[in-house]
């Protein structure tokens, strides 16, 4: 099939028809016609140009997780000026999108979730307590092995603005110390107040869902909520 490159080099040269200059200007609007139809022009390797790049996303130093031979990194974006950030230990990261865990014995290695699409708002470890001599409970920061690990995760935009920011609704999941067994125990949290071991393995967390000011007791080592009870009346217009 004659191109529009080889149709422009054809053309009858009568001089005195047509000027050198006026075949030149012919044979460059042809060959911008050529180009108008070409459905690659314009196109990268297929490449969607509106999808964002996993480029963007850096691996964080690893650190130990306490008592275990297990090592904890962070996958986030670099965003100096991101809204939320998991963790305050460099002003260079923004959103965590995931974790990645690695054993330091087996040298395997995981993520947290198989997409990065999900922003954690923050995790927590939580180890089985010890009591001191007296009978009280030691706080959970004091040294042992840990054994679960408490995340707040965002997973959809539910107010509708187009982003995953801390208005939105969170969901609360466990996992082993391996970030192994991960399971939603709360979804739909719209404010969240708190949350602390009340004794060993009992996790209590304060949020509001369905427009609800609760307390709950999760179990951790089954990863089921265990008790519910509504917050007392505030006595404000705006519980």
């Amino acid at each position: 099939m004659e191109s529009c490159i080889d149709h422009a080099i054809r053309l009858p040269m009568k001089q005195n028809s047509l000027t050198v200059l006026s075949i030149v200007a012919l044979s460059s609007t042809l060959l911008l016609s050529c180009a108008r139809h070409n459905p690659l022009t314009g196109q990268s390797n297929g490449s969607p140009a509106n999808t964002k790049a996993e480029d963007s996303l850096t691996l964080t130093s690893f650190q130990q997780i306490q008592g275990t031979p297990y090592l904890l990194a962070q996958l986030s974006e670099q965003d100096p000026e991101s809204r939320l950030s998991s963790y305050e230990s460099s002003d260079r990261i923004g959103q965590t999108r995931n974790l990645v865990f690695l054993n330091a014995n087996s040298l395997t290695s995981h993520r947290l979730f198989q997409t990065n699409t999900f922003v954690i708002l923050n995790t927590t470890q939580y180890t089985h307590q010890k009591t001191k001599v007296d009978g009280q409970p030691t706080p959970t920061t004091s040294e042992g092995v840990t054994q679960w690990i408490v995340y707040q995760v965002l997973k959809q935009d539910t107010n509708g603005n187009g982003q995953l920011d801390q208005t939105d609704h969170r969901t609360i999941g466990i996992s082993d110390a391996a970030g192994q067994g991960y399971t939603e125990v709360l979804t739909g949290v719209s404010q969240f107040f708190g949350e602390t071991m009340a004794e060993s393995g009992k996790l209590v967390l304060v949020y509001t869902q369905d427009g609800v000011k609760r307390v709950s007791i999760v179990d951790l080592k089954s990863r089921r909520i265990a008790v519910t009870k509504a917050m007392v009346n505030l006595g404000v217009s705006s519980q």
